[in-house]
């Protein structure tokens, strides 16, 4: 009898290790939490391990790091988030826009777009800058 409890609890485990990804905005606050902590490439790798963008655009991602790494020596860590919007399309794709408010008490304003396909939310694609324009156009 132990050894079926013992199993059941495996295969459990197993099944919660196969659920939906958690909500665009647990991933969006998964990946803060993890650039706070441990910096852009850790973030960056989380956010789009298994999706589609790491699947078709994983080298132009990759690319950025330097650059995304760049910005947080000049600007600083993350101090603050600020929700400012979400928009829905359709069902399936939503964008967040937020700013961050650096250690040096600059902003730099993000962009993230998440798509829901067969396996759950997952990023589509997101951007910084520190350009207000760049990122807070109506689009």
């Amino acid at each position: 009898m132990r050894h079926i409890l013992i199993i059941a609890l495996v295969l459990s485990v197993c099944a919660c290790s196969q659920a939906e990804p958690p909500s665009p905005e647990k991933q969006m606050d998964s990946f803060f939490d993890n650039l706070k902590k441990e910096g852009p490439r850790v973030a960056v790798d989380h956010l789009i391990e298994g999706t589609f963008l790491k699947q078709q655009k994983g080298m132009q991602v990759e690319a950025l790091i330097p650059q995304f790494e760049a910005a947080l020596k000049i600007y600083g860590g993350v101090d603050r988030i600020e929700r400012v919007d979400e928009k829905k399309f359709g069902e399936s794709f939503v964008r967040y826009r937020l700013i961050t408010y650096q250690t040096s008490e600059a902003p730099l304003f993000w962009q993230f777009i998440f798509f829901r396909g067969k396996a759950g939310w997952q990023v589509y694609i997101f951007s910084f800058n520190d350009q207000f324009g760049a990122v807070f156009k109506d689009a």
